[in-house]
């Protein structure tokens, strides 16, 4: 029995577009077209290590693609680089779901990942959840505590 460390929330408040993203590809809708984990494996900070995205012509030429309105977008994959279910051997294999998120959401997201992974803690081999939904984002510590981000 995998035991669960925390649980990450994102919200439609303040990361809208991840929110959504995460939503999308747990239910099988996001770039992909299957279901993906809610249930992830942290192993490591490969946050910045995210090449393979640019395989994926969804992403408009990563790190960075204009919209059509102007405004400067990133590519946002979900399940994350820095985890057992995510990353370059996940995507080949079609279990990651890519899609262009607006910049700005993008860093903040970053932020939130690592804040949650030093604050919660979040080490190498722990279990975690992730779940999208209404609200403001946030996480739950192993203690369970609530912790809102800020």
């Amino acid at each position: 029995m995998r035991e669960i460390k925390y649980i990450q929330v994102y919200g439609s408040n303040n990361l809208p577009e991840h929110q959504k993203h995460i939503f999308d590809a747990i239910l099988g809708f996001g770039s992909n077209g299957r279901p993906t984990s809610f249930l992830l494996t942290r192993i490591g900070n490969e946050v910045n290590n995210r090449a393979f995205l640019s395989r994926k012509s969804v992403c408009g030429g990563y790190p960075r693609a204009t919209s059509s309105s102007g405004d400067k977008q990133a590519c946002d994959e979900y399940p994350y680089n820095s985890t057992l279910q995510g990353g370059t051997n996940n995507y080949d294999l079609g279990n990651v779901s890519v899609r262009l998120v607006p910049s700005d959401e993008s860093q903040l997201q970053g932020q939130f990942i690592k804040k949650t992974y030093k604050n919660a803690p979040i080490n190498i081999n722990d279990h975690f959840l992730v779940i999208p939904l209404g609200g403001v984002s946030g996480y739950f510590d192993k203690t369970w505590r609530w912790h809102v981000f800020h």
